[in-house]
């Protein structure tokens, strides 16, 4: 992920996830990214984005690992949001309305891929969640010393780091399926001249990471583009940037 040093969340393409297919890897690799960046950053208030992007590789690659371990991905996600509503005394009807949405009774995406013995651990989860959350939602003072005394400890840093370290995981196994051959690939094995933004996207990918951002910025502003590109947006160029996945953990 070093090529992405240096650039903020202002930067990412917000790609159509449901036009996404698995016949277009440089779009996966892209959300990808987007998505391994805002839970590297801690940014909570874009965790909803790594949610869709989530439920978007589960449509198109539900076997790409376990049901359960999917859904542990996305409970993380949803469980640092509302705490971080809480913490942020968002409002009561707003915390419930949230915590009701991301956590349903029944959960029929998992149903056809998972035990019952699973299914009825990941009901359990988020029934046992979903009622701390309204009982914080609904009793300041409760809230208040739960933030004070219990947050950091149940969902702080070291939750927030396990759950980047499933998220990572899930990306290596995502990189492991795409085919290698990318738009890159290809641009870097091209004798012909390239097109003023394919030169930029070369650059990109040598440049020191201290012009990453501004090269990049550069790239994504580009008002034309080359005849061997689709001209779907300007902005579909950035989507073609190979992202490379960090080692697996040991």
């Amino acid at each position: 992920m070093e090529i992405l040093e240096g650039l903020d969340s202002s930067l990412w393409v917000s790609d159509d996830l449901e036009t996404m297919s698995s016949a277009e890897p440089w779009r996966l690799r892209a959300v990808a990214a987007e998505a391994l960046t805002i839970v590297r950053a801690r940014e909570v208030r874009l965790f909803e984005r790594v949610m869709e992007i989530m439920d978007a590789t589960y449509r198109l690659l539900p076997t790409l690992v376990s049901a359960i371990k999917h859904m542990k991905i996305l409970f993380g996600l949803k469980t640092m949001v509302i705490m971080w509503m809480l913490r942020e005394d968002q409002g009561i009807l707003n915390i419930v309305t949230k915590t009701l949405h991301f956590f349903p009774s029944k959960l029929p995406q998992y149903q056809d891929l998972s035990s019952s013995q699973e299914m009825f651990h990941m009901r359990k989860t988020q029934q046992d969640f979903k009622t701390l959350a309204q009982t914080l939602a609904m009793d300041k003072a409760v809230c208040e010393a739960y933030i004070k005394d219990q947050m950091e400890k149940q969902y702080g840093e070291h939750y927030a780091q396990k759950l980047e370290d499933r998220l990572t995981h899930y990306l290596q196994q995502l990189e492991a399926v795409l085919p290698r051959d990318t738009y890159i690939d290809q641009l870097l094995m091209r004798k012909r001249p390239m097109a003023n933004e394919e030169e930029l996207l070369v650059k990109f990918i040598s440049c020191d990471v201290t012009s990453k951002a501004e090269t990049l910025k550069r790239l994504m502003h580009c008002g034309t583009l080359p005849a061997a590109l689709p001209r779907k947006t300007d902005q579909h160029i950035a989507l073609r940037v190979r992202v490379a996945v960090p080692p697996e953990l040991s």
